[in-house]
């Protein structure tokens, strides 16, 4: 790949306490067949070896650009930093425990250039574990129930969904124009109250309210390196204290933001209790008592938030901190 002046699509990846996941993302992105790009790197704050790499794999390819957060931002936090570099029409944000095909990108530049209203595309996404089972063609959040659920999940791919569709959101890589991210909010497009859980689908619906539509490429293909979930509580998200924690708060706090206002009093009223419910007892018949006590900590945060707004945000970066550090 050669430095371009002006690149056509800028791609941020996110770096975090996870080096050879990282280091198989950039370099399946190196090999990309899209050679009009840059590449951005926000290091999260990593404690371990990661920036020492990346600082190493700067010296073979120089044209990267690489941005050192001390503080862990979160998804949003992070993405946020990285738009500040960006000057790209397009802009590609990638999870860094994902490995593309060499033609996603070209595949979903070619989805995004076909129709002015379409502001974003995401490619088919398949287990990396499991190369041909699908872990995400899109998905979406119920915005009466809060749930968060995924097209063709775990389904194996006999070509069920080789149309290009819309979606509510899309997870792990999304490529957006530049122009839309200005809209929506610029370098604040993510919102950093939310930090993770519940940002995709938040940051897509941002995308869907300002008048454009979503796509799914299915030629665009990438490899996600997540586990299948071995326990009632993984299945529910609630795969750390950290998990359980934003989950019970960001359902609330997206839904606050979203959902019609009769809908969230239905959502507040007869949801919310059910998922109090199934999320405590869970985790307590799996004897994570430390899961059930984040995720009412979550749920209580939420609901501050629901009711002062802005006055909570802080304590999102204070218990990711504390959790960190056990």
């Amino acid at each position: 790949m050669h430095q371009v002046l002006t690149p056509k699509v800028s791609v941020i990846i996110l770096s975090y306490n996870a080096k050879n996941d990282f280091l198989d993302c950039l370099e399946s992105v190196l090999t990309s067949n899209r050679l009009n790009c840059e590449i951005i790197v926000v290091d999260n704050g990593s404690t371990d070896e990661c920036w020492e790499a990346l600082k190493r794999t700067q010296e073979r390819y120089p044209f990267l650009k690489l941005v050192r957060s001390e503080l862990n931002l979160g998804r949003t936090g992070g993405y946020n930093l990285g738009l500040k570099y960006v000057n790209g029409e397009y802009v590609l944000f990638l999870d860094q425990d994902t490995i593309i095909d060499k033609n996603m990108i070209s595949e979903l530049a070619k989805v995004l250039e076909t129709d002015r209203v379409i502001g974003a595309v995401g490619p088919k996404i398949f287990y990396h574990s499991d190369p041909h089972q699908i872990w995400s063609v899109g998905g979406s959040v119920s915005l009466l129930t809060g749930r968060a659920s995924g097209k063709g999940k775990d389904e194996v791919d006999r070509g069920q969904f080789n149309l290009v569709t819309d979606v509510q959101e899309h997870p792990a890589a999304i490529l957006v124009k530049h122009e839309v991210i200005k809209r929506i909010g610029g370098y604040n497009s993510y919102d950093k109250d939310i930090f993770m859980v519940y940002c995709d689908p938040d940051f897509c619906l941002k995308i869907w309210e300002a008048g454009y539509k979503i796509k799914l490429s299915p030629r665009a293909k990438l490899w996600h390196k997540v586990k299948k979930p071995t326990k009632l509580s993984e299945a529910l998200g609630m795969k750390s204290p950290l998990m359980a924690f934003l989950s019970a708060r960001n359902r609330i706090i997206f839904m606050k933001k979203h959902a019609p206002r009769e809908n969230f009093l239905l959502f507040f009223t007869l949801f919310l209790p059910m998922y109090s419910i199934i999320y405590s007892f869970i985790p307590i018949l799996e004897m994570r008592f430390d899961l059930c006590s984040a995720f009412w900590r979550g749920t209580i945060n939420g609901i501050k938030f629901a009711i002062f707004g802005k006055k909570s945000v802080t304590d999102v970066y204070a218990f990711a901190k504390r959790i960190e550090s056990q």
